[in-house]
Parts: C-alpha cells; sequence; structure tokens
C-alpha cells in the first residue's frame, strides 16, 4: 500500500464472482487470538478479525499472532470482510527492545 494510505478497498472479479480485497494499516491498540484494533492516522480504529490460518510477518521474518502486540504498526490483508489472510508488522525500536528485553 502506497506510503500515508491507511485504508483501501478494491474491488475485482476472480472465477466469475466478486470480492473485495480490504487493506488496512495503523497502530496495534489491542490484539488477541481472534482479532486485532487498529488505530489510523486520523483517529479511525478498525478491529480486524483473526484465524489460525493468518499469516504473520515481523519485520519481514514469518511470526505468529502471539507475537502481535500494542504500540507496533500493523498491515492487515482480508477479503470480503473474512479475517485477516495476513498481518505485516512493524515493530518500533523501543518496542523491539523491550520485547528483547523480556518486558
Amino acid at each position: 500500500m502506497p506510503a500515508g494510505w491507511t485504508h483501501a478497498e478494491i474491488n475485482y472479479y476472480s472465477g466469475g464472482a466478486g470480492h473485495t480485497l480490504v487493506l488496512d494499516r495503523g497502530l496495534v491498540t489491542s490484539a488477541s487470538g481472534s482479532a486485532l484494533t487498529l488505530r489510523e492516522q486520523d483517529g479511525t480504529s478498525w478491529t480486524i478479525p483473526l484465524s489460525p490460518s493468518t499469516k504473520v510477518f515481523a519485520n519481514g521474518s514469518p511470526g505468529s499472532i502471539a507475537m502481535i502486540r500494542p504500540g507496533e504498526i500493523a498491515l492487515t490483508r482480508r477479503v470480503d470482510g473474512g479475517p485477516a489472510s495476513a498481518v505485516q508488522l512493524r515493530i518500533p525500536p523501543r518496542i523491539a527492545a523491550r520485547i528483547a528485553a523480556g518486558r
């Protein structure tokens, strides 16, 4: 998603059916095994459902849903309002330092 964009919905056809790809980027304000909440730059909040099949990448490396923490920046991808198929995390250095220190 281009820099500065926080939410995009893209309509497309596949297999003769219409679908909507939804991309959201923002600050993780809460996370659980089943959902995460993002606050976008304009203050809008979105709750994004997660599923056991959601793929998570932290700073480009494979990860897990359990790694998602408040304070991280996330880009989510989902189709037709379903759970996120992928979450890309950018972990700010101050959060990474706390994780490394076990806090």
